[in-house]
């Protein structure tokens, strides 16, 4: 299906938060696999579905950027706690991310840090910024 859309002058954007920015590393990986480029890949703590995911705790980062995807911004936490009993909820670096962006403690010492990251100031700052630069060619996003 994909390959329908290659020759389309389109811009091609994938976003995705926690599972879904997971899902969206994949969804790059299969579009370059189509010869299909994708020009911004945003990932906010992208974490592994629960099928994997105690599997995928012994990796040190999780995903790469395709070769095909232009640039790759990932934004991650790695000290959360309570936001689903029973998990760390804990994002990683991802291999060859343009920006692998680790923010610290937003709340209390890292409690709910996992839920609260997509309202972190600094997502929504850099979102604008680098949908800006990918959408309209324009750093006036960007301060």
């Amino acid at each position: 299906v994909l390959a329908e859309f290659r020759d389309i002058d389109t811009k091609w954007l994938v976003m995705g938060f926690s599972n879904g920015g997971k899902l969206a590393l994949d969804f790059q990986e299969d579009a370059s696999d189509n010869d299909i480029s994708i020009d911004l890949a945003f990932v906010m703590d992208p974490i592994a579905q629960a099928i994997t995911y105690h599997l995928d705790k012994l990796n040190d980062t999780i995903g790469e950027k395709a070769p095909q995807t232009k640039r790759l911004i990932n934004i991650y936490q790695s000290t959360d706690y309570g936001s689903l009993k029973g998990f760390e909820l804990r994002g990683k670096p991802v291999v060859g991310a343009d920006e692998n962006y680790e923010l610290g403690d937003l709340g209390y010492d890292g409690k709910y840090n996992h839920i609260l990251l997509p309202q972190a100031r600094f997502i929504q700052k850099t979102s604008a910024c680098e949908f800006g630069k990918a959408i309209f060619n324009t750093e006036s996003y960007c301060r």
